[in-house]
This record gives structure tokens, C-alpha cells and sequence, in this order.
């Protein structure tokens, strides 16, 4: 399997951005929802989609990396492998208190 691991993670990093930013977003609609000084703020049915669908897209990539460096077949220099394993990592938190299965993703 090949992929460009750095290039994947910058990749990673900007999807994440997006979905915080449209998570404030979505915040800001809620909190405005209930002030009657303030003309409701709303959001459009599509950026909920766009939240779901950029989740999907960033577990896609994780995925990816993940297989990558999971792989022992694959010559990556120790340092690098840990490197990236922590960059990773630290993003997959980052996401996950978004919690975005609880709020927007429900079974």
C-alpha cells in the first residue's frame, strides 16, 4: 500500500479544521434559536450533511494511515512511524470531542 503519509495527515489536519468550524457553526445557530433579541441564525439542512459527510471523510483517511503504519512490511524508519503515530492520534482526539456519532450521526 502506498500512500504519502505526511501528505495524508496535512490532509487529516484540514478536514478536521472544517469540521470544528462548522460545528461552532452549528452552535452558534442553536444558541441564537432560543434569544429573542437576535434574528435567528440558521443553518441549512445540507451543512449537517456536510458535517456527516466530512466525518466520513476524515475516517476514511485515518483509515488509510492507519493500514499504513500498522503495515510492518512497509520500510518506515522507526522515529518516522512514531512521528506520525502521534500526529494522528493527537487529530483522532481532537475529533472525537467534537462528538460528532452522538450529535449528528444517531443509529
Amino acid at each position: 500500500m502506498e500512500l504519502d503519509v505526511p501528505g495524508t495527515l496535512k490532509d487529516l489536519e484540514s478536514v478536521a479544521a472544517h469540521l470544528a468550524t462548522l460545528l461552532e457553526l452549528d452552535q452558534l445557530a442553536e444558541q441564537e434559536r432560543d434569544s429573542r433579541a437576535l434574528p435567528p441564525f440558521r443553518l441549512q439542512d445540507h451543512n449537517r450533511e456536510d458535517i456527516v459527510d466530512l466525518y466520513s471523510q476524515f475516517l476514511n483517511l485515518r483509515t488509510g494511515i492507519h493500514a499504513v503504519l500498522d503495515s510492518q512490511s512497509l520500510l518506515i524508519p522507526d522515529e518516522d512511524r512514531e512521528s506520525w503515530k502521534e500526529r494522528l492520534w493527537a487529530l483522532e482526539q481532537q475529533v472525537r470531542r467534537l462528538r460528532i456519532m452522538e450529535r449528528f450521526i444517531r443509529p
